[in-house]
């Protein structure tokens, strides 16, 4: 039987769609009743201000947890920011205005502690890196040791420039088998079966749909899409899922008992693990 882990790692090129993705994949995976966290690792544009609109300041940022003088999975699960409306889902991510530059240099050893835990927090993990991510140590760590490695590209030649110019980097930070590829942002017309030969296959091919532009630009991705072009994207985000996770649709029963749930920080919900 194929084993699956619980984190899932996605970089790629600007433009390519990554961060739209992540936030579909975990809210997919808390419409199952599972908890996730969403990891928003770009330290040069920070996701949380724009994917989830507060009305206070993000309390703490992922840059503080990543160069604490000590780190506990309290610390990582207080610092989770709930999605309203989505209980099973949560986000970590730098707060609006910071870089690399506004924390001291993050340590292999602190950002190797701080992907341990997590495994242990949720019952899935997802990663959104960087682009830039051979300037980012946590972007580097991430993709070593992340179960599956989701690298998503553009089926047009800038896409295809960024691949070239980073695939020796990522192909040899782990074993090539972990990796899946992507084409993000794909539109009619556009030769993704060449470009994807490039990228040395395409497992999946996640097409530009115009209401998920919209919902980016109003801070709305948490929310079910209902265009007559969101079917064929979300089938391909169950079909990653099921490739990531090993997580398929399955049939209702009623005879299922109830999820045991532990409340830690309201809307947030928590599925208890024992490891805290």
């Amino acid at each position: 039987m194929e084993q699956h882990g619980n984190m899932l790692a996605i970089a790629g090129s600007p433009g390519s769609g990554k961060t739209t993705l992540a936030v579909k994949l975990a809210a997919e995976i808390a419409g199952k009743r599972k908890n996730v966290i969403l990891v928003c690792g770009d330290p040069f544009v920070p996701s949380i201000p724009f994917l989830l609109p507060m009305e206070g300041e993000q309390e703490v940022s992922l840059g503080a947890l990543l160069t604490a003088p000590a780190l506990t999975q309290d610390q990582i699960l207080r610092a989770c920011v709930p999605v309203p409306g989505c209980e099973y889902a949560s986000l970590l991510g730098y707060k609006l205005g910071e870089n690399l530059m506004s924390y001291p240099k993050v340590t292999r050893e602190r950002a190797v502690e701080f992907l341990v835990c997590l495994r242990h927090l949720a019952d899935y993990v997802i990663l959104d890196l960087t682009s830039v991510f051979e300037a980012d140590v946590f972007s580097i760590l991430a993709m070593e040791m992340a179960d599956r490695v989701l690298r998503v590209g553009t089926s047009n030649l800038r896409g295809i420039s960024y691949y070239r110019s980073h695939a020796g980097m990522l192909e040899g930070r782990a074993d090539r088998g972990k990796y899946l590829n992507a084409i993000g942002n794909y539109k009619a017309g556009q030769e993704w079966e060449s470009v994807a030969g490039q990228y040395g296959g395409a497992a999946f091919l996640f097409p530009y749909v115009a209401e998920l532009e919209k919902q980016y630009d109003e801070g709305r991705l948490w929310e079910a899409m209902i265009s007559r072009e969101a079917p064929q994207f979300e089938k391909e985000v169950k079909k990653l899922l099921a490739e990531a996770f090993g997580l398929r649709e399955a049939r209702q029963s009623a005879g299922n008992p109830e999820k045991k749930k532990l409340v830690v920080r309201s809307p947030f919900v928590w599925k208890n693990k024992g490891e805290f």
